[in-house]
């Protein structure tokens, strides 16, 4: 009876050794399920982050090369207004140098 008493003794303490096995192994997946479940939300929350950089800087970019443009413009109309006023100002000495001609052959006519 002693004997059937230690061989039931020993299989419960096997049985109680396989189900901490298994209580432990339950326990590692899970932690693993749990762990990859937090490193997809980091992910997901890494790239929605990133998404929203990339939407920000894109917005930063049209903001940007709208302000080139606008100032390209402000170059060119104020280019075009230099290059009229140079005109402008070639034709005014062109016509001083005329004047001064015209003035000098009058001295020079008057003088003779």
């Amino acid at each position: 009876m002693k004997s059937d008493y230690g061989a039931h003794q020993q299989e419960l303490e096997n049985q109680k050794d396989r189900l901490l096995n298994s209580l432990s192994e339950q326990t590692r997946v899970r932690n693993l399920r749990l762990g990859l479940i937090k490193l997809r939300e980091d992910r997901s929350l890494r790239l929605a982050r990133q998404e929203e950089e990339r939407d920000q800087l894109n917005e930063r970019l049209d903001h940007l090369n709208r302000l080139s443009a606008e100032a390209t413009e402000k170059i060119d109309r104020e280019l075009k207004i230099v290059g009229n006023l140079k005109a402008d100002l070639e034709e005014k000495r062109a016509g001083q140098g005329e004047q001064v001609r015209i003035r000098q052959e009058i001295e020079g006519e008057i003088q003779e």
